[in-house]
């Protein structure tokens, strides 16, 4: 009951960080996107999609540098650095800010939200017992 609540507050409390997580993949994905279509060998095969996908698993840390062609080397290094600053580094360590602060409102409130809970059980099953048992 209660704990399940926990899980969809938190969720509900990082809609707008991953709504800007999600804008820093997109520009950072646009970026690799136009070096890698103008370089003559290209570091990402796909699309647009799978640029952005390419800076997802840069955050986690799964990124191959050798690749990178001659055109803008410098500015994918810089890039680079950027991105795993911002994103891994700055954003998650605020994924974990709110992820705390929400566990201590909703630590605040635990008691009435497992009375809550227990309540609302209660009443939905009072409606199967018969009338005369009321």
């Amino acid at each position: 009951g209660y704990l399940i609540r926990r899980i969809i507050e938190v969720i509900v409390d990082i809609r707008f960080f991953l709504l800007i997580l999600g804008l820093a993949f997109i520009a950072f994905g646009d970026a690799f996107n136009s070096i890698n279509t103008s370089n003559d060998v290209r570091f990402i095969s796909g699309s647009y999609f799978m640029s952005i996908f390419y800076v997802y698993r840069m955050v986690l840390g799964d990124i191959n540098m050798d690749d990178v062609g001659n055109v803008a080397t410098t500015y994918v290094y810089i890039l680079f650095i950027m991105c795993t600053v911002l994103n891994m580094v700055i954003m998650l360590n605020l994924l974990i800010t709110i992820i705390s602060d929400s566990f201590k409102k909703i630590n605040k409130k635990s008691d009435q939200t497992s009375y809550k809970e227990k309540a609302s059980l209660i009443a939905e099953n009072t409606r199967l017992l018969p009338f005369s048992a009321k």
